[in-house]
Formats: C-alpha cells, sequence, structure tokens
C-alpha cells in the first residue's frame, strides 16, 4: 500500500505515477525498461491456403489455444490424423481430434497437462519450432468424400465442402536434449469449408479435417532406425520408429531426421 503525505494535489499525483509505473514491469521482474512486444495478429483465414499457413505459424509460436480451433470437431464432420505409410503394422495407424490436441498439449504447453497425465520427459521440452510449409499442388476438391450411395458416412455436401492439396514440410524442432528432430517430408492437408458461415473470414469456415502424413524424408548417413526411441523405453513405452544418431559417428547436438508422425509419437505417453 502506497501512503499518500498530506502535501498538496502534486504530491498525491506523483505517488498515483510510481504505483502506475511499477505495475508495468515484465511479469515479476520490474527492473525492464520495456517489456516484450505481443505477437502480431495472425493472419486472416478466408480460404483453405490461409489455414495452412495459421497452422503453420501456431507451431512456430507454439500455441496450442490457436491450434486446436483449426481442427475440425463438428457432430458431422471429425478430424483425423493418418501417421506415415511406412508406419508398423501391429501400432495405430491413425487418431482422432482427441488424441491430436492431447499430444499437443503435451508438446505445446506442457506445464498444463492434465492429472492422469504423466509429466513430458524434460529433454522433450521443446525451445524453438522453425517451420516452412510449401504447397506442391493446388487445392482440389474430393468429391469422394462426399455423402453417398458409397459413402453413406460421408458428409453432407449441402453443409461442406472439401478440397485437399499436397504441401512439402520442413520442420525443425528444437529441444532442450541432446538432439533435435528435422522432419523434411510431405501432408497431404484436407480442407473443409462450413457453407452456412458466409463470411470467407467467420471463425470455423475453414478446418483442418484430414492431415495426412506421407513422410519421404531420404535416409540420411550416419542414422540408424531404432523401435524405441533413446531413452523412452525405461519410463514412457514404446514410441514408434525412430531415428537416432549412430554412436561414434554423430554426437552431441546431432538433427535426427524424423516424419512427422514419429515426433507426435514422442509425444504420446
Amino acid at each position: 500500500m502506497v501512503r499518500v503525505t498530506p502535501r498538496g494535489r502534486g504530491a498525491r499525483w506523483g505517488a498515483v505515477a510510481l504505483v502506475v509505473l511499477a505495475g508495468t514491469g515484465c511479469g515479476k521482474d520490474k527492473s525492464c525498461l520495456e517489456c516484450p512486444k505481443p505477437p502480431p495478429p495472425y493472419p486472416v483465414i478466408d480460404s483453405p491456403a490461409a489455414l495452412i499457413q495459421v497452422f503453420a505459424e501456431t507451431y512456430r509460436r507454439r500455441d496450442y489455444d490457436k491450434f486446436t480451433t483449426l481442427l475440425a470437431n463438428d457432430a458431422t464432420a471429425h478430424y483425423f490424423f493418418f501417421l506415415s505409410p511406412d508406419t508398423p503394422p501391429d501400432q495405430v495407424h491413425c487418431w482422432d481430434y482427441m488424441e491430436e490436441v492431447r499430444i499437443h498439449r503435451r508438446m505445446l504447453r506442457p506445464d498444463s497437462l492434465l492429472r492422469c497425465e504423466t509429466k513430458l520427459i524434460p529433454r522433450l521440452r521443446l525451445t524453438d519450432v522453425k517451420i516452412t510449409l510449401s504447397a506442391l499442388t493446388p487445392f482440389a476438391e474430393r468429391h469422394d468424400l462426399y455423402r453417398s450411395v458409397g459413402n453413406p458416412g460421408g458428409l453432407d455436401s449441402l453443409r461442406w465442402r472439401v478440397k485437399e492439396s499436397m504441401y512439402h514440410t520442413d520442420v525443425l524442432f528444437q529441444l532442450a536434449g541432446d538432439y533435435d528432430y528435422q522432419v523434411n517430408g510431405k501432408s497431404n492437408f484436407v480442407v473443409i469449408e462450413d457453407l452456412t458461415k458466409t463470411a470467407a473470414n467467420a471463425p470455423g469456415k475453414w478446418l483442418l479435417y484430414r492431415w495426412e502424413d506421407l513422410c519421404g524424408y531420404p535416409a540420411e548417413p550416419g542414422y540408424r532406425s531404432s523401435l524405441e526411441d533413446p531413452g523412452l523405453a525405461s519410463s514412457q513405452g514404446s514410441g514408434g520408429v525412430a531415428l537416432e544418431p549412430v554412436a561414434g559417428i554423430i554426437g552431441i547436438g546431432a538433427v535426427a531426421p524424423k516424419c512427422w508422425s514419429s515426433v507426435k509419437e514422442l509425444y504420446r505417453r
């Protein structure tokens, strides 16, 4: 509490100004002269391509809340992620919206896990994400995903419009551990448009309906495949196919190539 002594109106206003200035510091550190600027607003989502642009930006900012708003979670349109084609046959090959957001909560917001979830291994904490997604094909309509005699569970074409595009994916996951992971492959993104929303930039008009990891990275010299990521076997169990530096060839600080599916698998348990 600031005590104002009876020395006139000017002294009283001066004390108030000091309180205001003291409260404008950066968090607990009140000594900083200028607080960091907030990130700029996200680009407007008014097309499938704009959705993928914002999708990439959520990874870049590690923004879990924004990421979850980009996935289809409607009673008539359910999001699914499909793992890379080389996923072993005894492992899951796809998962739904709930599993996707759970994985990304562990990846992007490890300090806000649910009580029933195990803590994230410290070395898997993200410190930075560098991402570039480049369209390889224009968005084209997927007529086979609409409801029909042959596809009774498909989307209602009067409610949704479905388009897809293949992208080259270049993503560097920088972690707190000894080495990082590089995704250099392809993904197929299927985006749905809600035709009940007339404004092109209406919230929720454009949503990611299917994400198919096509992987496709070339094998790198000096790396070998392992069914379990180093250090995960004893504490979290199998985490999918992983690639690790070969001892004696590539040491601490190396970048291991991975499919996007394999990176996600690290955060599933």
